[in-house]
């Protein structure tokens, strides 16, 4: 079963315009524009062309819509919960307004021991890992299991509303201009005008909401903080990489074609729980392997997966322990294979 936290009722309104609206712009814009407006200026040979370039917008806004909303924003787990109860000397202490790094933290509102830049989400009452905020357009809280999808939904749902502004402006201005009575637009009627020129408007609306939801919250992330760390002033941020890039993995995962795509990190940098410090050296021996990172070592060298608990160990207490590996075969080469040692 899944954690993701309920969408409470009062959201479920907000998020009743948003599909409305995402339905009410690939109605208008592929049912009267493409096949009732262009037709009617002589325009026909347009159609292929832009049906394709707004839907592959369109599809990916309604895409990264419905990952947001589904997708576990980052709740705290039973392994979690068991590296707290058996891990001795952890430094746990209130919660405050301020950078954490390195310390577990626990509040009056919630019962849960949690790990550094999880927050309580008095919205939903669940602590969520690295959370940034709560979002009622989406009816989800946005933290470290979807905040990657909710900046593709700021990008791609802005660029779908400026493609199909841009792609109808000279027919809405058209639209709304010529109506003389000898123009090829007077065979257009009245309400089929009523609805092409509130698509325009509603693009319009899309596109500057969301090209400043993603102008606000993309800079942020390029500093790997959240909206909730932008406020801390008690130090610099202990995890900026000095580098966007770098800060941008955190949320994105190591670059690859899935960066510009709604699903999971193919090769994820954390897992939530504990997050590479500036400057930080790991001890000797100690790597960070999450997810499916299938990163190839060497001919005959063993890639040494390690469980998560020893980074956790480390980054909370300050030292590292005896690491359990989980096993892990070593790679083979073609000679070995066929000489019949692999």
């Amino acid at each position: 079963m899944s954690d993701k936290p309920s969408t409470p009722a009062v959201y479920k309104a907000p998020m009743v315009f948003c599909v409305a609206v995402f339905a009410y712009e690939a109605y208008a814009y592929n049912f009267v524009f493409l096949l009732e407006i262009l037709p009617a200026v002589d325009k026909q040979a347009f159609v292929p062309l832009l049906a394709v370039v707004f839907n592959t917008c369109w599809i990916m806004a309604a895409w990264t819509y419905m990952v947001v909303h589904v997708t576990d924003a980052g709740t705290i787990t039973d392994q979690w919960r068991s590296f707290i109860q058996n891990t001795a000397g952890l430094d746990v202490i209130v919660s405050r307004q301020e950078w954490q790094p390195g310390k577990v933290t626990t509040n009056k509102k919630s019962n849960e021991i949690r790990p550094e830049r999880a927050h309580f989400c008095s919205t939903t009452c669940k602590d969520i890992l690295r959370m940034d905020h709560f979002c009622p357009w989406t009816g989800n809280c946005v933290g470290f299991g979807n905040h990657k999808h909710f900046l593709l939904l700021g990008f791609y749902g802005a660029l779908a509303g400026a493609v199909g502004l841009v792609t109808a402006l000279p027919e809405l201005v058209g639209c709304a201009t010529k109506y003389d009575g000898a123009s090829e637009w007077d065979s257009i009627e009245l309400h089929t005008r009523m609805t092409f020129l509130l698509f325009g408007f509603l693009a319009l609306v899309v596109c500057v909401l969301l090209t400043g939801l993603f102008a606000s919250h993309f800079p942020l992330a390029c500093r790997n903080m959240t909206t909730i760390e932008e406020l801390y002033t008690n130090m610099p941020n202990p995890y900026d990489q000095q580098n966007w890039f770098q800060n941008l993995a955190v949320i994105f995962g190591r670059f690859g074609p899935d960066w510009f795509l709604p699903v999971a990190p193919r090769h994820p940098t954390s897992d939530g729980f504990s997050y590479r410090r500036n400057g930080e050296v790991l001890p000797e021996g100690l790597v960070e392997v999450y997810g499916q990172d299938q990163r190839k070592p060497e001919a005959g060298m063993e890639l040494v997966h390690r469980i998560p608990e020893d980074i956790w160990h480390f980054r909370y207490t300050g030292y590292s322990r005896p690491s359990r590996q989980e096993p892990t075969p070593t790679p083979t080469s073609w000679f070995s294979w066929l000489s019949g040692g692999g």
